[in-house]
């Protein structure tokens, strides 16, 4: 056995392990809410496959099955897909009971369906997509219609109709006649963005769903649609079918919902990590700058990805940044200086209250020609 003096008398090493940053959301994670007696109630089971389900005991005939064959029949194909089960069996606040405990429960899920043995009221999946705008985390809704009165202008008590009079900027609403769960396709499809990867972003126009039954529509039944927000996987006069037109039921584009919810838990992430992990940033010009500089980063990163773009600026004024001057980078960070911080805020500790503006670089969805000839 070896003695003599410990080397610590010499050499004295003291080792810290450092604290594991926080890791950002998975916004291509999906919730599928149903009823089948397979599960317990309001208990999220994560499946990476099709074959998962079965295996579970679900079977093939089962709402949740069909609904999780929908979402892993897109491609690219994602691979994050929860299911929990909630009981019709009380009152009609059942519903939103059930969502709101899932959501309080898990941070782990982003989009929801659903997928029941009964047809849900119309009004309860308003109410339920009225309570979504507000979750904290964010999440989003994506519900399908089956209803003839989708596509008629005199219809007033359909669900894409009540659903864009709600306003609601969280819910995706799909015409399907044939499929109950065309919208959860939809989700499926922009899932497989990776926000850290290079012209990752996408817009959900002109995409495909597969296992989905286009529609063959008029012009004048697609301007209904149109009206009301509410997207459709439809039939082009050239043979193809795509998704039109990509929007929430409020008209807010989805890729642009969905790309700033996922910016905002990075920042919120890069943010808390840089005040975690340093012993201290201190309230000074210079650990402003330090805590700008991480926002930076993320900023960067929604260039590289093409959310953000140059452009020109339309915007209220912001530091030195003026109204329709140009936003060359695709965004602008402002810090005040830390001498304009109220006491009150410093004797908190608040950093100074930063802005960033930021320029989208949006998507084509339609194109003009002008064409002249002449001998």
């Amino acid at each position: 056995m070896t003695q003599g003096l410990p080397l610590s008398d010499i050499v004295n090493v003291s080792v810290t392990l450092e604290p594991q940053a926080t890791s950002t959301r998975n916004f291509g994670s999906f919730l599928i809410l149903g009823d089948s007696k397979v599960l317990d109630n309001n208990t999220l089971h994560l499946y990476e496959s099709l074959d998962a389900l079965a295996t579970d005991g679900f079977t093939v005939d089962s709402p949740e099955y069909n609904a999780a064959k929908v979402f892993f029949a897109q491609s690219p194909q994602p691979s994050t897909l929860y299911i929990a089960r909630m009981d019709f069996e009380g009152t009609e606040n059942d519903l939103r009971q059930a969502v709101l405990g899932l959501s309080q429960s898990s941070c782990d899920w982003y989009g929801l369906g659903l997928a029941f043995s009964k047809e849900i009221d119309n009004q309860q999946i308003v109410e339920v997509a009225k309570d979504i705008e507000g979750f904290s985390p964010s999440r989003t809704l994506w519900v399908t219609t089956r209803e003839v009165g989708a596509i008629q202008e005199n219809s007033d008590n359909n669900l894409a109709y009540l659903l864009n009079k709600a306003k609601l900027s969280r819910t995706w609403c799909q015409y399907s006649s044939s499929n109950p769960y065309a919208a959860i396709s939809a989700f499926a499809r922009i899932a497989t963005v990776d926000y850290t990867g290079e012209n990752t972003t996408l817009t959900l126009k002109f995409k495909n769903e597969p296992t989905i039954e286009s529609e063959t529509l008029t012009s004048s039944q697609y301007k209904v649609l149109a009206s009301r927000k509410c997207n459709v996987f439809v039939l082009l006069q050239n043979g193809e079918s795509i998704i039109q037109e990509g929007y929430m039921s409020d008209g807010t584009w989805a890729d642009t919902r969905i790309g700033v919810d996922s910016l905002q838990n990075n920042l919120q992430v890069a943010g808390f990590n840089l005040l975690y992990s340093d012993n201290k940033i201190p309230l000074t010009d210079e650990g402003m700058t330090t805590l700008k500089n991480s926002y930076d980063q993320v900023c960067q990163q929604y260039v590289i990805n093409g959310f953000f773009a140059p452009g020109l600026w339309d915007g209220p004024d912001i530091g030195i940044l003026k109204t329709n001057h140009m936003l060359n980078n695709g965004y602008y960070i402002y810090a005040p200086p830390i001498a304009t911080q109220s006491s009150a805020d410093r004797a908190a500790r608040k950093a100074v209250t930063m802005q960033i503006a930021c320029k989208l670089a949006g998507a084509v969805h339609f194109s003009n020609l002008i064409v002249n000839v002449r001998n």
